[in-house]
């Protein structure tokens, strides 16, 4: 929404009030009734919530973020929880109130931009639900406020402060979504998946499915917080996407399979390779860059081909896998040698290959660091594992491998600024 011109005027003039001279509150005319309550707060006889929020709904928007900034600035920390004990109180008020967009829309109007800036000073979960109770209240006519820049900008601002303060505000918004008008709920999706908390991609993942047109965009947001190193997916969550391959969505599929690609999910493999079959071209691409990125190979689009490549690595899995690395743990050259080459091809089991060989980092014999290396460099592991060894081993007595550790990082470690982990670069 945009200021009346009265209303901004009367901002204006409340912000001058407050900085010129002492630059304290005390620059107000004795009349104001926001003095007489901010006195209140100063000597300790606060006065009842009720008038607080009968004068702060009179006041221009932006009263309560400056009152808190000045009452901050003066350094008493009595005055400042008090103030906000009393905004705590104020939109439990609100809450109760129950007027509606139906009933009065400029009083409801009001009601959300002041407890906007409550949230945005002092809000944490339980006041997060009150403000969505609040919104929650609009109707037809209020999407055009829903869609208005201020209101998004504002709604942004306070929910992801209300995140920093209070992790549990994320479950508060999962729930919410699904409920809320369209406008609304895309708004929420938007901040939600700008959220990094660490489980916020399982928090979207209990988001699909509520409001199914918009699930493709629950994917998309899931798939760009599982770009970010920091922010991994459950079992729980995987089991949410999984289905959405079989959508009868094509965007769907696409942003399934993008979000399975980043999520480094082996489980989905096969549902992948099945749909380097579909009859949409963006859900092929889709689904072949998953692969690439999940098994670290580059073979093309052809699923008959990983269909083979699967079946040929799972079965050495399943019948060779054992005496391989029972050989690898006997460690006598020129065994060995022979060992690691193996090994090097089995990118699919990277993950679950990369430790054993990763104990060899530490032999006292160069030659068998250096097999190591060239083992850790074709396997492509992911590289928040191989990263600490290999910064040591930069630092090695023997020059050899120094050079090739050396070699591997600068080959390895800057992908990791674009890419999830286990992705690798193309054969």
């Amino acid at each position: 929404m945009h200021f009346p011109r009265p209303r901004l005027l009367q901002a204006l003039v409340c912000l001058i009030s407050i900085f010129i001279g002492t630059g304290t509150l005390g620059a107000w005319s004795a009349d104001d009734p926001l003095k007489d309550l901010v006195d209140g707060l100063r000597v300790g006889t606060p006065q009842k919530p009720e008038d607080w929020l009968s004068v702060l709904l009179e006041q221009p928007d932006g009263t309560v973020v400056t009152l808190d900034r000045v009452l901050r600035s003066e350094g008493n920390s009595d005055w400042v929880d008090r103030f906000e004990g009393q905004l705590r109180s104020v939109v439990e008020l609100i809450g109760l109130d129950q007027t509606s967009a139906d009933e009065n829309i400029e009083a409801w109007t009001r009601q959300c931009n002041l407890t906007l800036e409550i949230v945005q000073v002092v809000g944490e979960s339980e006041q997060v639900g009150f403000l969505l109770d609040v919104l929650g209240r609009g109707n037809e006519t209020s999407e055009s406020y829903f869609g208005g820049g201020v209101f998004q900008r504002s709604l942004r601002l306070s929910l992801l402060a209300a995140l920093d303060r209070d992790a549990s505000t994320l479950r508060t918004l999962q729930h919410a979504y699904g409920d809320q008008t369209r406008s609304l709920d895309a708004q929420l999706l938007r901040i939600l998946g700008d959220c990094e908390l660490p489980n916020t991609p399982d928090t979207l993942a209990r988001c699909l499915g509520k409001r199914r047109s918009f699930d493709g965009i629950v994917l998309t947001q899931i798939a760009s917080n599982l770009r970010k190193p920091h922010l991994r997916i459950s079992e729980f969550g995987l089991g949410a996407v999984r289905p959405l391959l079989d959508s009868e969505t094509p965007h769907t599929r696409q942003s399934a399979a993008r979000a399975l690609g980043y999520a480094d999910d082996t489980a989905s493999i096969q549902p992948l390779i099945e749909l380097l079959r579909d009859s949409s071209d963006s859900v092929r691409n889709e689904s072949l860059l998953a692969l690439h990125r999940i098994t670290a190979m580059t073979i093309d689009g052809d699923a008959d081909r990983w269909t083979h490549w699967f079946k040929e690595e799972s079965d050495w899995w399943r019948e060779e896998s054992l005496d391989v690395l029972q050989s690898l743990k006997n460690n006598t050259e020129p065994n060995l040698a022979k060992t690691m080459r193996v090994l090097a091809g089995k990118r699919l089991f990277r993950r679950e290959l990369a430790p054993p060989v990763m104990e060899l980092l530490s032999d006292p014999r160069p030659e068998v660091v250096r097999l190591a290396l060239a083992t850790l460099e074709s396997l492509r592991p992911p590289l928040n594992a191989i990263t600490p060894p290999l910064a040591e081993l930069a630092h090695h007595q023997d020059p050899r491998v120094r050079r090739d550790a050396t070699r591997i990082l600068q080959y390895l470690v800057p992908q990791d600024a674009t890419a999830p982990a286990g992705t690798s670069p193309s054969n």
